[in-house]
């Protein structure tokens, strides 16, 4: 090739390289306004100050006979934060289950984004519920109640179950009758 065509070549060359640059620069642009945004949404909404106070009120707890006297009216879901597991072996009636390790995926956002109805959350004591709780109220999410005590708490008030009794009786039943053969050894 003469040092024209190859002047040519160079000369097509540089707007493609250029038009190439300005794409990547319009999409790193694009990309980072996105995380931003995504960032954004989940931000805690409130200070540490702020969700202190809300901790303390306990406006959040709800007791198994208030919430039982409401469970007709409509106003109430309920959402069971336990494994699916434990959901299937007992639960609420006409709760849902959101594990806890699942409370902010985006599938049950609409749930939560939900105003018309107040969201029970509740495991087996209100120890996990009130940390999930604590997580979406800081993400921003309202009507949020814990149902106090749980499903043991529950079970124990409205069922009048014995909590601290197993279903299952412990064998506490000696295997071997020891006193018998003390006292034959000692013959």
């Amino acid at each position: 090739m003469d040092a024209a065509n190859l002047l040519t070549l160079e000369t097509m060359r540089r707007p493609n390289l250029l038009a190439i640059a300005g794409i990547i620069v319009v999409l790193g642009v694009l990309l980072g306004a996105a995380a931003l945004r995504q960032n954004e949404k989940y931000a805690f909404k409130l200070t540490a100050l702020e969700m202190h106070k809300k901790i303390t009120t306990e406006r959040h707890l709800l007791s198994a006979q208030d919430l039982k006297n409401e469970l007709e009216s409509g106003k109430y879901v309920l959402v069971d934060i336990r494994n699916p597991r434990e959901f299937i072996g007992e639960h609420l009636p006409e709760a849902i289950n959101i594990p806890y390790e699942r409370i902010l995926d985006e599938e049950h956002e609409s749930l939560f984004e939900e105003s018309d109805r107040i969201k029970v959350l509740y495991d087996n004591n209100d120890v996990w519920s009130n940390a999930a709780w604590m997580i979406l109220t800081q993400y921003g999410y309202e009507n949020l109640i814990v149902l106090r005590g749980g499903l043991e708490g529950w079970k124990a008030t409205i069922e009048n179950k014995d909590i601290f009794k197993s279903e299952y009786p412990l064998d506490e039943a000696a295997r071997f009758e020891y006193s018998n053969a003390i006292k034959d050894a000692g013959k």
